[in-house]
């Protein structure tokens, strides 16, 4: 007990002395709010910061499906342009000055104003077999799904055309509910022969437009060339 009460008193007495110690030396105060040197801090240099578009501007693609267009023909005042399909079955011709080719796939190739009112459009591609049938309705039934490719939605049917001008075989007219209205025409005219190549043209325009859309649009069905089977 007398070794532990011993060792506590000289702790006690070294602990005194470094109080005392302490207290003798000089330590500087710590500086106030009125005395706290005055430089200014330093300035962080800035570095712009750089944005990334939430959005990508596209860029720029041609179809695959377009072909080079022969050069621009004036008739009548008219500038036209060939139109010639990469296979080499059909060609056409067009009043570039109004209408724009666009190509949405490989079978469909369409010629549009530039208000997306007036269209005519060519449809050519090889079908499995005999697509005429026995009264055309297979062939009806492509020119019902084109046109509502094109559209976006069923088109109104408002006639069969049974028996419509050379060399087309079948056809239908149609109206939309947006006022627009035309006609949709098909023929496989190698079905005989084992050429199953199917040609469609179909054209549409606003109602209200129809006395200067629709001379042009014939004119225009007046031009395609159709590459047909050798018996």
């Amino acid at each position: 007990m007398r070794i532990v009460t011993s060792h506590l008193s000289r702790v006690a007495v070294l602990i005194l002395i470094l109080v005392i110690g302490l207290s003798n030396c000089n330590v500087p105060a710590t500086p106030t709010s009125g005395n706290l040197p005055t430089t200014p801090p330093e300035t962080m240099p800035t570095t712009p910061r750089e944005t990334t578009p939430i959005i990508a501007d596209p860029t720029p693609t041609t179809s695959s499906a377009s072909a080079p267009l022969a050069p621009t023909e004036d008739v009548g005042g008219v500038q036209e342009l060939l139109f010639s399909a990469p296979d080499g079955r059909w060609r056409i011709r067009y009043p570039g000055d109004r209408l724009g080719q666009e190509s949405l796939g490989n079978d469909l190739t369409i010629f549009i104003s530039a208000d997306r009112g007036t269209f005519a459009a060519v449809d050519s591609f090889v079908a499995e077999g005999d697509a005429f049938g026995n009264t055309g309705e297979n062939l009806r039934n492509r020119a019902r799904d084109t046109l509502e490719r094109i559209y976006g939605r069923p088109v109104i049917e408002e006639d069969i055309i049974a028996s419509p001008p050379e060399p087309w075989a079948t056809g239908i007219s149609f109206t939309t509910e947006r006022g627009s209205r035309g006609v949709a025409l098909y023929r496989q005219p190698g079905r005989g022969q084992g050429d199953y190549q199917v040609y469609g043209f179909l054209y549409g325009y606003k109602t209200a437009s129809e006395a200067d859309a629709l001379p042009m649009l014939q004119a225009i069905q007046a031009t395609l060339e159709m590459e047909e089977a050798t018996p």
